[in-house]
């Protein structure tokens, strides 16, 4: 994304056309990978949204500050895994049946039915951080691993039950995924390099909050009489990364470009222009704007922003926007009976 500018010879305020020119253009690139070809275009307008999630927003931002756009000095900064983490519960009495078989499913046709996925939440917050235990479902790749983790582990035996059951029989069925939420420190780095972003947050597996997570979860495994296991994606035979689900910040709300990237009406800053200027029509509407880990799945409080954010839009454009109006169930809706 970059500030549109008139061609050669061309008013900088109007097309050739007499119409007033756009603020703002976005770059595309159409990949087909099957074809192995990309098209390359553009789209220009006076208001971007940028609402292409964590990474993908900090992505887009990252760039357009390499092509010259002012932004704030903060950008990449503040990232937060929201508390995220992911344990297991192994060697339960009964199947729960948590490994996903994908669709069209890979599993065999005799595969009893996949078990729930967020579908209840444990508390186990105190006077530190909120703890939420979310139960799930994981991915067939991650069963298919476990035995190789066990085998890592010296886990001999444990690791031919798995092989022997498959990812959908005997060990593996009787054992739970957990997703963990809570509070972080929010000191991770988004970096940008070779065309593309990623983390930098090697304190993340030591932070003191994490460690104080996995310790209540451990405790209410043990305590259910099932084994405690470990998200296997840490070792670093297996990439060494830990596995989120509510990637956070990187272009923070605040009140200047000193402490943010992004106003408290949603648009970016432009410190060139001082410390709480914006650049005019360019918004940041999803997570990559939340400044802290919240504790709780984010999904409502960037719904929350991103409205509070069009209604400011709104007024400042002049135009009516009714954030009250219930949205129209589709003509051919029919809801489930009551049991």
């Amino acid at each position: 994304v970059e500030k549109a500018q008139p061609a050669h010879g061309e008013n900088s305020s109007a097309t050739s056309t007499g119409q007033p020119r756009p603020a703002w253009r976005v770059g595309i690139a159409a990949t087909d990978r099957r074809a192995g070809h990309t098209e390359h275009y553009s789209v220009t307008g006076d208001h971007v949204v940028l609402a292409a999630g964590t990474l993908g927003t900090n992505e887009i931002l990252m760039r357009a500050a390499d092509r010259g756009l002012s932004l704030s000095d903060r950008l990449g900064h503040g990232f937060s895994a929201n508390g995220d983490d992911m344990v297991f519960a192994a060697e339960l009495d009964t199947p729960v049946n948590a490994v996903a078989t994908g669709y069209p499913s890979q599993a065999p046709s005799d595969t009893p039915a996949v078990g729930p996925h967020s579908m209840a939440i444990v508390d186990l917050g105190d006077d530190t951080a909120p703890v939420w235990v979310h139960d799930g479902t994981m991915l067939s790749v991650m069963a298919r691993i476990a035995p190789f983790k066990e085998l890592a582990g010296l886990g001999l035996l444990r690791a031919a039950r798995m092989f022997a059951g498959g990812p959908w029989r005997g060990e593996l069925s009787r054992t739970q995924v957990y997703y963990l939420v809570s509070h972080d420190s929010g000191e991770g780095r988004i970096r940008y390099a070779r065309d593309r972003v990623h983390v930098d947050w090697p304190e993340f597996s030591t932070d003191a909050q994490r460690l104080h997570v996995e310790k209540k979860a451990r405790d209410m495994i043990e305590g259910m009489g099932a084994r405690f296991k470990s998200n296997p994606f840490v070792l670093r035979a297996f990439g060494g990364n830990r596995v989120i689900a509510h990637p956070l910040g990187g272009a923070g709300l605040a009140e200047t470009a000193a402490d943010g990237v992004v106003a408290p009406d949603g648009q970016v800053f432009n410190p060139a222009e001082g410390r709480a200027a914006v650049h005019d029509g360019l918004y940041v509407a999803d997570g990559a704007a939340v400044p802290t880990a919240i504790g709780v799945s984010p999904l409502l409080t960037i719904t929350a922003l991103a409205e509070r954010m069009s209604g400011l839009a709104a007024a400042r454009l002049g135009r009516s926007l009714d954030l009250d109006a219930a949205t129209p169930w589709p003509a051919d809706f029919k809801p489930h009976a009551a049991a």
